[in-house]
Order: structure tokens, then C-alpha cells, then sequence
């Protein structure tokens, strides 16, 4: 029984051996992972920012904001800067490999119609729709459950990208009025329409 002893212990530190070669750690300078290609991953290419000799005075503590010139984001300077940040953006994902495969498996799994439980105000109804694939919620008016709706409001109409949804909107008791509805845009801008814009189609 002893002879097989040290025989074993060899064996099991050869095996050792070879799982630690077939497993090594990556090294802290490793080059970037390959893409499918083969080809080495683009190196990101930032566009310069430039700065301002900001700085406020709160209580005798100074604090430099060398980058308050981007919270102007209605300037030509602000737009110049997020095309070509979008840029350095847009140029990479296209690059990623698998990329239209996944978005068209995500297309197909949004793909179906959906419905908001309806409102009744006044004896209407109300509710959104989508098709599957628009791009927003449309609103919606019925006079009663199984009658033909009407559209109220298509947001996808009021940009040409169809970026503005509608986030809420309040009816009148007497169901002839909406009260209202709030869009909102792609940058986070509230668009507020008059009480009685939409009267008419009610």
C-alpha cells in the first residue's frame, strides 16, 4: 500500500500542473478581445471638449464649471458638440457584431397590439392603442364599448421621428374636454396643449 503512495501524489500534482496551463490568468495589460471578424476592437476616438473659465462663488468657496456652456442645450455650439459625440457613438455599435440579428428579434418580439384599460367620462371612453410597432401610444375616444373609435391624439404626427409620447392627459367629468395632455419630447421638454384644442373631435 505505501509504494502507491507517492506514485498518487505525483500524479495528482502533474494534474495540478496541467488545469493551471490550460486555465492561465489574463495579464493586467492584455490586448482588447477580438470581434467576430477577427479584427481588434476600434479604439474610441473622442472629439475635444472644450472648456470656459467658469467659476461661482458660493460663500467664498470657489467652484470651477468649465462645461456650463453645455447646459445651453438650445445653442448651435451645444448641437455641434452632441452630433459628433453621436458620432463616436453610432460608428461603434454599427461595428458590433450580431447586431441586426438582435434587433430584429427584438422587433418581432414588440410586435403586438396593445391596449390601455379604458376611462369612461360622460358616457366615453377612452383609451390608447398601439399597433405594435409605432412608435407611441395613440389616444383614442369611443361612444360606448362596441361603437368605432376616434382618433383624439397621435403623437407620432407632431415630429417627424415620432419621438414626442404622450405621458398624460386628464378628461373633463362631462367627458367633452381633455384637460391638458402633456407630451413629452426625446430631450425632456413638456409640450402643454390648451383645454379646448382637442373639444372639437370629442
Amino acid at each position: 500500500m505505501r509504494k502507491l503512495v507517492l506514485p498518487l501524489i505525483v500524479a495528482a500534482g502533474a494534474l495540478a500542473a496541467c488545469q493551471a496551463t490550460s486555465n492561465p490568468k489574463p495579464a493586467a495589460n492584455a490586448p482588447m478581445p477580438k470581434t467576430a471578424a477577427g479584427a481588434d476592437a476600434p479604439k474610441l476616438a473622442y472629439p475635444a471638449t472644450k472648456t470656459v473659465a467658469q467659476v461661482d462663488d458660493y460663500h467664498g468657496t470657489k467652484v470651477s464649471d468649465p462645461y456650463r456652456w453645455l447646459e445651453d442645450i438650445d445653442s448651435p455650439a451645444t448641437h455641434e458638440w452632441i452630433e459628433a459625440e453621436n458620432k463616436v457613438t453610432f460608428d461603434y455599435l454599427a461595428r458590433i457584431p450580431g447586431r441586426d440579428a438582435i434587433k430584429q428579434r427584438l422587433t418581432e418580439i414588440w410586435n403586438y397590439e396593445r391596449y390601455s384599460a379604458p376611462q369612461q367620462y360622460g358616457g366615453r371612453y377612452f383609451y390608447t392603442h398601439n399597433d405594435g410597432l409605432q412608435n407611441q401610444a395613440v389616444l383614442y375616444v369611443a361612444d360606448a364599448p362596441a361603437a368605432k373609435p376616434r382618433l383624439l391624439l397621435d403623437p407620432n404626427t407632431l415630429t417627424a421621428d415620432g419621438t414626442m409620447a404622450l405621458k398624460g392627459y386628464a378628461i373633463s367629468e362631462n367627458g367633452k374636454r381633455i384637460k391638458r395632455p402633456v407630451v413629452v419630447t426625446d430631450d425632456a421638454v413638456l409640450v402643454g396643449f390648451r383645454e379646448d384644442a382637442y373639444a372639437a373631435a370629442l
